[in-house]
């Protein structure tokens, strides 16, 4: 028997949704031809006159639910590598306190449009990140469309459903984020369409903010434990920074999509 060292309390608050009450539920199941459900299926519902979105991923069985959805007509479009909608596509009028069920989404395997480029580092030495593609709405990352760089710094995702995405490198990963000058230059975010044609993109990225205290080393499961309100935080910049101060950055804040 291994008896714990030491045990910890602590009290979470939770604010309920600002609409409780007055949202309503989406559900049903991503199918195959054969009625075989098809998990990790990325399930976004669009507002069809305002901009308001939900989204939820299948699970094994194929099954999935949005929740706090406010009340409208939606239109589910469904995302996974290696994967198209073959039925008409799905409206949901959602209404207030309502599950709204039965709402399933007819697939078929398709091998589509691929993507690829290479990375180029700056100012950092080379390594290794995650290329993903991400709803440019919810900012979900598309099932089964994230991948890395090769020992060229190559990278290529296969089978990408049809849409409109953001291709971004570095999303997952820490230590590094993508290049604000590449950023800036090329207008903001990259997005790329598909439609059953491949693409090519190209990225840049440089070093990120390394965060020195509040932190732990990577390999404890436990993070570190803050027991004040009023933390300091302290961080090594990356060796690039100085080349970007005051420089005019149309989307500022696109390159924190990565984790910092």
């Amino acid at each position: 028997m291994i008896t714990p060292c030491c045990s910890a309390n602590k009290v979470i608050g939770l604010d309920a949704h600002p609409n409780a009450g007055n949202t309503g539920q989406i559900s049903g199941s991503l199918l195959m031809s054969d009625l075989s459900g098809v998990s990790d299926v990325l399930v976004v519902a669009e507002h069809n006159t305002l901009d308001l979105f939900a989204s939820g991923v299948s699970g094994p069985d194929g099954s999935y639910a949005l929740y706090n959805v406010e009340p409208g007509t939606y239109t589910l479009t469904a995302y996974r590598a290696g994967y198209r909608e073959t039925s008409a596509q799905v409206t949901v009028d959602v209404a207030a306190a309502g599950n709204h069920a039965d709402n399933d989404i007819e697939v078929e395997m398709f091998y589509s449009a691929d993507l690829s480029g290479s990375v180029t580092f700056l100012a950092v030495t080379n390594g290794t990140i995650d290329i993903t593609l991400i709803h440019p709405d919810t900012l979900d990352t598309i099932p089964g469309c994230s991948t890395t760089n090769d020992a060229t710094n190559d990278y290529l995702l296969k089978d990408i459903p049809a849409g409109t995405f953001i291709t971004w490198a570095s999303f997952r990963n820490d230590g590094y984020v993508m290049n604000p000058d590449w950023i800036d230059k090329n207008g903001g975010k990259p997005e790329v369409t598909f439609a059953d044609v491949d693409q090519v993109q190209n990225f840049s990225v440089t070093g990120a903010v390394a965060l020195d205290f509040p932190t732990n080393d990577a390999s404890p499961v436990i993070p570190e434990i803050i027991d004040t309100a009023t933390p300091t935080f302290t961080w090594t910049k990356y060796a690039s920074t100085k080349e970007f101060l005051n420089r005019g950055v149309r989307q500022p804040r696109q390159h924190y999509l990565g984790r910092l």
